[in-house]
């Protein structure tokens, strides 16, 4: 037939010889995720490792499934599954370190917030800073963002159906906002092509980074189960599976949904060999495509399947025989399963007569369909596969009749773990041996198809470290908390890397490393901690009597409350040069005593190389339950729009550090002292107090925060004051200070301290020019007139006019703009930066 003519066209074209080594490839140097069962990658790895099913009950946090549940697939408005598999603790949050208020908190997709948090993670798993990642924002380094996503279920939850919906129900807010904390100025797009999203959105990542679009690129999917709507529609179309199980590899009716989150961080090649970046694995090809007109909307194109496959290997320019792994799209669907595995034996079947020389696995059997984020479960499984040189078992594939369909073919299931051997290619002394490989199937149930091929990155090191030189550990936290539990993860990451069972991650350790990797990839934060030492015994003896309340063998600073003592001692020429004497003498217990302090550090110049990073531990995140709560009275304002960056107010705002932790307030409003009559005092340091404590107050019942919660010098833009919570708040500072108090001048005064004397200046000033600010119409007719105004005896006051187009109650006033002459003669033109009006009663 003319396809087999076409197939053994391109196997023709390719052969040994047709290997591209110069396909410079796309490096996977960052990775973060959560997965059913699975915390983080490392819990993750060991499920898989252990072959554990991870599908459980649908918890109750979710929903009743017994109101929704019956085994009888034919019972009309009931689902026949209560199974899946679930992220724990989705409710749970730290909104102010990414710069959002308790109060916007509830509103927002728990995907998104999922993803802000797992971003973070990848960011600290590469050994990144938002700083040091997006460079000077000169424009020459761009990073994008590219996330898979499928379902927004989430506003569902709000029964009230409140004018701002909730949570926005639109996947650019999922990516956008991510964009916005991290300062991304690469392309950010949310992708969704059902169970392939995330794939499709690594292999756009990949593109785009070929074309030159952004530097980097992070790439993944989130994919969440929170409303019992999505299990009643697929079952009412056959798709579910009713047991307890994923039958992806096996003898399954259904699929099992799955949740997940992850993203991986991405650079070409060649750019993270010179960062010397820690290089996970190397995407060497990627396509899509799709179905076209089959004979239902759902049915998947075996050629287009089949097609894919020999695409993404043709731009990878890998021989097909050297391929020892593929991580399959089979779901558990008996019909589409049995599809994608013909396609995928015709395709790499075409190349070779070689039988059972490569593993087929599917991570679904664990954790379920994830689908939005399928593929970038597959893609973590298989670079975890390529760290540990481990083939994990796919479970649930006992006596399955896919086995019978793979006899015969190139491929075989991998039921247990295994060492994951190269392929070994060639007799005598022609043999040669080929870097693990692995191919990815990813296919959306409207027919758009993605594909990747992947190969191991072999690390030659080539550092000539010290391993008993002395090295400076710094970690650092929002709060004294967070800090104890960095450390104590810090310590469980050394006892794993001392006992490890392979050798190679054992000795991929050195103190300088993790060293580097601290100091240059995490942003500093408010408390800090250093220990100097010079092997991992010294180190963990440290961080654990800091643990458990000494700090004799540490170094500590907190740098809550003020900063300004520490600057002062490094600014200038005379603290540069101080600095630079201390690198020069290698003085370590005194350079890390300046960084607790609050010193910033260009810890580069320790080195006379620059040692590669590490995969270590990320931040613990200080998580509190927000979720729409049926009980909750006081309903969260949220435009779902970005804060105040938007405005023209504000140009170009840094990325700032993340806050303290908050737990919502439980004040209303009216229990403040909003609109009391101020008391001034004679004492200026105690007027100030007086009104910093008001001020905190006002902010703290839109933020839902308590006063004591709020730093005087943290800008408002990292306490979450977005664009309408800034509205409210300039609102009730009027009317607590009695003032006419206009939002723009929160841009002006953009932290407690600085508006609260920006206050005291406009209530002085009110009181000491005694002018008794009394306005009203001029006649009574309901004409238009002027606006009168009252002065002293003496002063220099111009009267302007303003339009009232009627008179009546104040509530009624309505103001409109009026025509103004150009000036003529001895005239002046002024432009008024403010106004107020009062009227009399």
């Amino acid at each position: 037939t003319d396809n087999v003519k076409q197939l053994k066209l391109k196997q023709k074209e390719y052969s040994f010889e047709r290997e591209n080594p110069c396909n410079d490839g796309i490096a996977v140097i960052g990775m973060g995720g959560r997965y059913p069962g699975s915390k983080d990658i490392a819990t993750f790895w060991d499920n898989l490792k252990s072959g554990r099913n991870l599908i459980t009950e649908i918890p109750g946090e979710r929903w009743n499934w017994k109101e929704f549940y019956h085994p009888d697939k034919q019972v009309p408005g009931k689902g026949c599954s209560k199974w899946g598999g679930f992220i724990d603790e989705v409710d749970k949050f730290d909104p102010l370190f990414f710069n959002i208020s308790p109060r916007e908190a509830p509103t927002i997709d728990p995907q998104a917030r999922l993803l802000l948090e797992t971003v973070w993670e990848t960011l600290e798993d590469a050994g990144y800073t938002r700083h040091n990642l997006n460079g000077i924002q000169s424009g020459k380094y761009k990073t994008g963002i590219f996330i898979g996503c499928m379902y927004q279920h989430y506003h569902l939850l709000d029964r009230e159906e409140s004018g701002h919906k909730l949570a926005v129900s639109s996947y650019w807010a999922i990516v956008n906002r991510c964009s916005y904390f991290f300062n991304f100025k690469g392309p950010s797009m949310a992708i969704d092509t059902a169970c392939s999203s995330s794939l499709t959105a690594i292999h756009m990542a990949c593109e785009s980074l070929r074309r030159g679009e952004c530097t980097t690129a992070i790439a993944g999917g989130v994919n969440l189960s929170l409303h019992p709507g999505k299990y009643l529609a697929l079952s009412s179309t056959g798709m579910l599976e009713s047991r307890d199980r994923s039958y992806s590899l096996g003898d399954g009716e259904g699929y099992v949904p799955g949740e997940g989150v992850g993203t991986v961080l991405l650079k070409p090649l060649s750019q993270a060999v010179k960062d010397k970046d820690h290089i996970y694995g190397v995407i060497k090809g990627s396509a899509v495509n799709h179905g076209g007109f089959t004979d239902g909307f759902t049915v998947p194109n075996p050629d287009a399947q089949r097609d894919i496959v020999i695409e993404a290997l043709n731009k990878a320019g890998i021989e097909p025989r050297t391929i020892s792994y593929v991580e399959t799209s089979t779901t558990g669907l008996p019909a589409g399963d049995k599809q994608e595995l013909k396609s995928l034996v015709n395709a790499v079947a075409s190349f070779t007569c070689d039988k059972e020389f490569c593993a087929v696995g599917s991570v679904k059997s664990n954790i379920g369909h994830a689908e939005a984020a399928s593929g970038i479960s597959q893609l973590t499984k298989i670079l975890l596969q390529m760290k540990y040189k481990t083939l994990v078992p796919t479970i649930n594939a006992e006596n399955s009749s896919k086995e019978t369909e793979l006899l015969n073919s190139p491929f075989y299931i991998q039921k247990e773990a295994a060492y994951w051997k190269r392929p070994l290619l060639g007799e005598g002394n022609c043999a040669k041996e080929y870097p693990r490989r692995a191919l990815i199937n990813s296919f959306g149930a409207g027919g758009s198809n993605a594909h990747i091929v992947i190969e191991e990155y072999d690390c030659e090191r080539n550092e000539t470290a010290d391993v008993n030189a002395e090295s400076i550990i710094t970690l650092s936290a929002r709060s004294e908390k967070s800090l104890k539990d960095y450390a104590r993860r810090i310590v469980q990451y050394l006892d794993k890397v001392e006992n490890h069972e392979d050798k190679n991650i054992r000795e991929g350790f050195t103190l300088q490393r993790m060293a580097y990797t601290l100091q240059t990839g995490r942003e500093p934060m408010e408390e800090r901690l250093a220990v100097v030492c010079s092997n991992i015994r010294e180190l963990k003896k440290a961080l654990v009597e800091f643990i458990a309340g000494n700090n004799d063998e540490v170094l500590r600073g907190s740098l809550i409350n003020d900063t300004s003592a520490a600057e002062l001692r490094a600014e200038g020429s005379e603290g540069r040069e101080y600095l630079q004497f201390l690198v020069k003498n290698k003085d370590l217990r005194k350079l890390a005593k300046l960084w607790v302090s609050g010193i910033y550090m260009d810890w580069r110049l320790l080195y006379g190389f620059l040692p590669e990073k590490l995969s270590l531990p990320a931040y613990p995140f200080a998580k509190k339950r927000y979720w729409i709560e049926k009980t909750n009275s006081r309903e969260p304002l949220s435009t779902g729009m970005p804060s105040m960056r938007e405005t023209a107010c504000i140009k170009e705002y840094n990325a700032v550090s993340p806050c303290d932790k908050a737990e919502v307030k439980n004040l209303s409003p009216a229990e403040n002292n909003m609109g009391k009559p101020l008391e001034k005092s004679g004492d200026k340091a105690l007027l100030k107090l007086e009104f910093k404590e008001r001020v905190k107050q006002v902010l703290g019942d839109i933020l839902y925060l308590e006063p004591s919660q709020i730093p005087n010098k943290k800008h408002f833009i990292e306490l979450g004051l977005e664009s309408a919570l800034a509205m409210e708040f300039s609102a009730k500072l009027s009317e607590s200070f009695n003032i006419n108090f206009k939002v723009v001048k929160l841009f002006d005064y953009p932290n407690v301290e600085r508006l609260t004397d920006y206050i005291i200046e406009q209530v002085d000033t009110s009181e000491n020019t005694g002018i008794d600010i009394i306005s009203k119409p001029d006649g009574s007719t309901g004409e238009t007139g002027n606006i009168a105004v009252q002065k002293p005896e003496g002063s220099f006051i111009t009267c302007k006019g303003a339009a009232v187009y009627r008179a009546g109650r104040i509530e009624d006033v309505e103001f409109g703009d009026i025509n103004v002459s150009p000036p003529e003669g001895s005239e002046i033109q002024i432009s008024v930066k403010a106004s107020a009006v009062n009227f009399a009663d």
